[in-house]
């Protein structure tokens, strides 16, 4: 996993931020039993809410976008979007979440694919970036566990 910065797990966050644009050149491994996702959390670290930029879950040709936030309940509520299939290990793609106050829209190679338009479910408190990539989720590993990479060419952040 690599994020914007801790010392620690308790530590402070180096960087975080609230509302803007999020992008990242990632490229996921093809082998199965990998889960890649580049994520943002509060900086607070007690989630949700929790904003999914791209998560390849049981598979590395569907992407899935999802926010997360508290219901009145207080349990963890979401709702995701999927694009694919593509061939997303074949290369470097650029997953992108524009984050506003009232709206969120998720990207993939530049095109608008998901979007998320009730105020009630977007963050509004100052989140970290992270990229991690699970091993064996949600099936065991292949024997080839050791070399699955993701790879992370840039990342960038526009504040609005």
């Amino acid at each position: 996993m690599i994020s914007t910065g801790r010392d620690s797990w308790d530590g402070t966050p180096k960087f975080t931020f609230t509302h803007g644009y999020v992008a990242a050149g990632v490229q996921v491994p093809a082998q199965q039993g990998m889960f890649p996702a580049f994520w943002l959390m509060p900086a607070s670290r007690v989630a949700p809410p929790e904003l999914d930029v791209a998560e390849f879950l049981s598979t590395s040709h569907n992407v899935q976008m999802t926010v997360h936030w508290k219901g009145a309940s207080g349990k963890d509520q979401f709702q995701a979007g999927t694009f694919g299939p593509q061939d997303f290990p074949s290369g470097y793609h650029v997953f992108a979440l524009d984050w506003e106050a009232d709206s969120l829209t998720w990207l993939v190679d530049g095109v608008a694919r998901y979007w998320v338009t009730d105020p009630s479910k977007i963050p509004n408190v100052p989140m970290e970036i992270l990229f991690d990539l699970a091993v064996g989720v949600p099936i065991q590993p292949p024997a080839s566990v050791n070399s699955a990479q993701m790879k992370v060419d840039w990342v960038r952040v526009w504040q609005h």
